[in-house]
């Protein structure tokens, strides 16, 4: 049974070597794998923003068609409504006309009626007077003669009485017809009026959707320009950070500040394990620490990986240059993130992840991804 526990903690132990090995063969690229994903995402956008563009332009087609179409539509209804207005005005013109004729008839009438009353009237009088005789008795020649002139006036007056009236009545015919026209022609221009003003809100409309699709397609088109820049600045970075190399920092061996101060529970390479009275090998060594001790960079470099990791809790990468990296494991909490710049002694986190040997840092110094005895580099313990 001892045996069986003991060959786990080696399993265990060797999977964490094999995470390590994985981690630096990677760690190297995560940066840039990063800035690709983000060009990716950024040309994905490109792509999205395009359609809508495409879409809009579609729109913009169609409204523009639409418009145009009640462009004529409109400008057919000005004709109309020009030519009722004309013609009402033309109607109005031929109501004054007959206005001023019907007046003319009835002072025509008006006068006639008159005279005819006053002949009469002077007829009668003498006559009553005995001054004029109409029809003289003793005289049939003469009261045949005035009979007939009688006759031929009052027929002349009724034909003349006749024709006025027939005038008259055709003037009144004309004046309605006219009336009636008008208010026909009223009615339609009205309704052409209703339609031009419902067109022109129509319009108005398509106006504004058209001018609201130009404004979105001018910032969609806006954005797209920004992502294509934000795209090759993305692109130019990719290219610099393939030819990309940090600048090595002078790392003499027996000159490192200590990550931490504390007591190594753990030591680099074979050692005894106390658990499993087993012999195992650490890449690293392991300090042991107060909860929340901050650790700091043993010496300035770039952030290349920072995030969690099983089995380490948080773990942060730096990349010195000249194929240096160094590890630092078993944090609580991170003060960096990928990509920050860290000078020598600044601090990268706490420290508090509980193992076997209680609360630890774990430190580990590689070169060329190989991992690399720290005791060498870091300064004598003192």
């Amino acid at each position: 049974m001892w045996f069986y526990f003991r060959w786990i903690w080696q399993f265990f132990k060797f999977i964490q070597i094999l995470i390590f090995l994985f981690i630096f063969s990677s760690v190297i690229f995560a940066h840039l794998d990063e800035k690709k994903n983000k060009l990716l995402e950024i040309q994905k956008k490109v792509k999205i923003l395009e359609e809508k563009i495409k879409s809009k332009e579609k729109k913009e087609k169609k409204l523009l068609k639409e418009l145009q179409k009640i462009k004529k539509q409109l400008k057919t209804l000005t004709k109309q409504q020009k030519k009722m207005k004309n013609s009402i005005e033309d109607i109005k013109k031929d109501l004054a006309t007959i206005k001023i004729k019907k007046e003319a008839l009835e002072k025509t009438l008006f006068t006639t009626k008159q005279y005819l009353y006053q002949r009469l009237f002077a007829i009668y009088y003498w006559y009553c007077l005995g001054k004029v005789n109409i029809l003289p008795i003793n005289n049939l020649k003469q009261t045949y003669l005035t009979t007939k002139y009688l006759q031929q006036i009052i027929y002349h007056d009724y034909k003349l009485f006749e024709k006025y009236q027939s005038l008259m009545e055709n003037i009144q015919l004309l004046e309605k017809q006219k009336s009636e026209k008008i208010k026909k022609l009223d009615i339609l221009l009205k309704q052409v009026e209703e339609s031009k003003s419902q067109i022109f809100k129509e319009k108005q409309k398509k106006k504004a959707l058209l001018k609201k699709i130009k404004q979105e397609k001018k910032q969609q088109k806006r954005k797209i320009a920004a992502l294509k820049t934000s795209a090759q600045q993305l692109e130019d970075l990719i290219k610099r950070l393939k030819k990309e190399k940090i600048v090595p920092q002078k790392i003499k061996k027996g000159s490192l500040d200590w990550p931490v101060n504390g007591k190594i529970v753990i030591p680099f390479g074979k050692y005894l394990d106390k658990n499993t009275s087993t012999y195992l090998n650490s890449n690293g060594i392991e300090i042991q620490v107060p909860y929340g001790t901050p650790f700091k960079a043993v010496s300035s470099g770039k952030v290349v990986f920072a995030d969690k990791l099983q089995g380490y809790e948080y773990v942060i990468i730096l990349d010195h240059g000249g194929d240096y990296y160094t590890l630092y494991g078993n944090a609580i909490s991170l003060y960096k993130k990928v990509g920050d710049w860290v000078n020598a002694g600044e601090v990268l986190g706490k420290v508090g992840r509980v193992g076997a040997e209680g609360v630890t840092l774990y430190f580990e110094l590689r070169y060329k991804e190989k991992p690399i005895n720290p005791f060498r580099w870091l300064k004598p313990p003192s």
